[in-house]
């Protein structure tokens, strides 16, 4: 544990970002603001199924649940999920996404789909070509982390590199255009841009 609202680890290819949290909130809607000072880390997180400046819940990529308040969003094969209930965070693989969800919102928790990355230390089922700058949700030693490429890489060096660092459950974070708004809680209180 430490006193910092996140630390901040550098591994060779990769950044790791550990919040020292007390909760987890999936939001929707609005950006939380860098003012609001509990906050102590923020990435984008879920898919939108079109680009649209207007928000529109049913435009979130799959089930999800914000404290409880289940939303079923656009429907999207082939996805795991996230979980956090009763302090507890947990990655589900693709056959026990939809149910964990609804059973998080039905305990007040959260709870969002994404595409699995490393599930169990087994590849999940997403692939890319892109040569471009990853993240995923992890959860390493048990505690929720947010691990970004340092830089831009193929997918298969990140997951590569995610493997030597130890993680063996992690779920896919969006970063494309409009979506790499993320920063977390430097020791000053200040926000501090991630990208």
């Amino acid at each position: 544990e430490t006193d910092k609202a996140v630390a901040v680890f550098e591994a060779e290819d990769l950044y790791v970002f550990c919040p020292n949290y007390s909760n987890i909130t999936f939001v929707s809607g609005e950006r939380p603001s860098k003012s609001e000072e509990a906050i102590k880390l923020c990435v984008a997180a879920a898919f939108q199924a079109t680009y649209n400046l207007r928000f529109e819940e049913d435009e979130v990529v799959g089930w999800h649940s914000i404290n409880g308040r289940l939303e079923r969003g656009k429907p999207e094969k082939n996805l795991g999920a996230f979980t956090y209930t009763d302090g507890t965070a947990r990655i589900w693989n693709v056959d026990e996404a939809e149910d964990a969800i609804k059973n998080a919102a039905a305990s007040g928790g959260t709870g969002y789909q994404q595409f699995i990355v490393l599930y169990d230390g087994e590849h999940g089922g997403h692939d890319s070509d892109e040569f471009r700058c990853y993240r995923v949700l992890a959860i390493l030693n048990d505690r929720v982390c947010i691990i970004d490429s340092k830089t831009q890489m193929h997918y298969g060096e990140f997951i590569s590199a995610l493997e030597k660092l130890g993680v063996s459950y992690a779920l896919y974070c969006d970063m494309g255009s409009g979506w790499n708004y993320s920063w977390y809680r430097g020791v000053d209180g200040k926000a501090i841009d991630i990208i």
